[in-house]
């Protein structure tokens, strides 16, 4: 395993944020994908990529790489704080390349990352006034959005639609990151509280452990197709983000069926990659893969691995190994700091290299740091 951590340092901090800081830098912001040849590949450009880069820049400054990252999360926020605010204290969707906007929709997925970014963005560089423009999106939400069930509508309360798990999960990322800061709002414990109890309490199905994606506004599992989605990727995930949020015997319990779930069920036997969709009953529904499943199931076999008592500790140990392996199987890439972000029919989808996946790749090195130094 510390091989695996200083391959991955390595490339990096040699290949990936040196490229990314030129390349994937445009005039305003940051560009939103890369041809396999390294081709900058930008028109519009959509709010939650240009927090997801001021994210990775600002903890490739926590990670220790010399290179100019106060610079490029300046620029990340000088654009996002220019040209995305609406009047109401949200943020646009998406702006041209000009900064003109594009599509003026809210979207809580997008809300959960401006208030994460610069919370990442407000440690780095030292610059509390950031934290009342997230304040004032988390406003936003509490006055437009809020459901009497817990957590917020997708839209606004006068005409709610269903209600996402996904956004909720970055939100709840968005207000541990803000609770780690210190003299920070209480609000964000009390955010973080209310996100980890929605899904102890209304999310995760008692019966099998697991969280789907679509919900209505009871917080009652909806099929969007033919079944309801379970993504083994955010079943990873959602574990990691509990166990940063409490560790006692309740939720190492929800956190331990989150995982076993995504494990059992979520796992491609012949590849050994996480895939995109299965059903509640765990039946595979697209056997397909992404790149970013793969680093969540390294988080959250980094932090189940730390908390399990030593009986399971060394089959965690190797699934950490696993999810690594996996991982790099997605950064085998014609040009040395891209990836493949797709995998289907048993081959690598040849097409680009989405900037939005540099904030999953980032956060798996950081975890598996942090577990090596835990582990010593």
């Amino acid at each position: 395993m510390i091989e695996h951590s200083a391959n991955l340092n390595l490339w990096l901090t040699t290949e990936v944020l040196p490229f990314w800081a030129t390349k994937g830098r445009d005039y305003i912001g940051f560009v939103e994908k890369m041809s396999l040849d390294g081709t900058p590949l930008t028109n519009v450009k959509r709010c939650r990529v240009q927090t997801r880069q001021i994210y990775c820049f600002s903890e490739a400054g926590r990670l220790g790489w010399n290179g100019p990252w106060a610079d490029l999360v300046r620029h990340g926020l000088s654009f996002l704080l220019s040209y995305y605010p609406r009047s109401d204290g949200s943020f646009f969707f998406s702006v041209n390349r000009d900064g003109t906007p594009l599509d003026d929709a809210a979207k809580n997925y997008d809300l959960a990352f401006v208030i994460f970014s610069l919370a990442h963005a407000s440690s780095s560089l030292g610059e509390r006034s950031l934290e009342m423009v997230a304040l004032g999106v988390l406003d936003f939400l509490e006055r437009e959005r809020s459901n009497p069930m817990g957590g917020f509508y997708e839209g606004n309360n006068e005409d709610p639609v269903l209600c996402l798990a996904n956004p909720h999960m970055h939100l709840f990322e968005a207000a541990l990151a803000w609770r780690e800061i210190a003299g920070s709002s209480l609000r964000w414990q009390m955010l973080a509280d209310s996100l980890g109890e929605l899904a102890t309490s209304s999310l995760i199905d008692p019966k099998t452990g697991s969280i789907c994606e679509h919900y209505d506004s009871a917080w009652r599992p909806v099929a969007v197709r033919e079944h309801p989605s379970v993504e083994p990727g955010h079943q990873f995930e959602w574990a990691w983000l509990l166990l940063r949020w409490r560790q006692h015997s309740e939720i190492i319990m929800h956190a331990a069926r989150l995982y076993e779930f995504g494990a059992a069920f979520g796992i491609d036997p012949e590849h050994d990659i996480v895939i995109n969709e299965v059903e509640p009953s765990g039946r595979m529904a697209d056997a397909g893969a992404r790149l970013w499943p793969q680093t969540e199931w390294i988080k959250a076999a980094s932090a189940i691995s730390r908390c399990a008592d030593g009986g399971h500790e060394p089959r965690f140990e190797t699934d950490l190994d696993r999810a690594v392996r996996a991982l790099k199987l997605f950064l085998r890439s014609p040009h040395p700091s891209l990836w493949h972000d797709r995998f289907k029919d048993g081959k690598m989808v040849a097409d680009v290299a989405a900037a939005t996946s540099l904030y999953h790749i980032v956060g798996a090195i950081s975890e598996l740091n942090a577990h090596l130094s835990v582990k010593g």
